[in-house]
């Protein structure tokens, strides 16, 4: 993280996705996002499993999650790191 550059928790960035935030603040996180690839790739990222949890709500997915995205989803789509 860049210092001076404000931390953006996954809660804003969820509420953002989710049309919560009021307009003021909406707006200022979009223009953070196209600002900053990082935040940019934070924020796909959510979207991405959002939109997941919307085809399992639909049922719309008929095979089985596999275990490795289901524990993707877990730790809220902080993707594991291999060393």
């Amino acid at each position: 993280m860049d210092i001076g550059k404000p931390r953006v928790s996954d809660e804003e960035l969820s509420a953002l996705l989710d049309g919560e935030l009021d307009a003021c603040r909406a707006e200022s996180l979009l223009t953070a996002v196209v600002r900053d690839p990082e935040l940019a790739g934070r924020l796909g990222r959510l979207a991405a499993v959002a939109a997941g949890l919307r085809l399992l709500e639909r049922g719309v997915l008929k095979e089985p999650i596999p275990a490795r995205v289901e524990e993707t989803l877990r730790r809220g789509a902080r993707p594991a790191h291999s060393d």
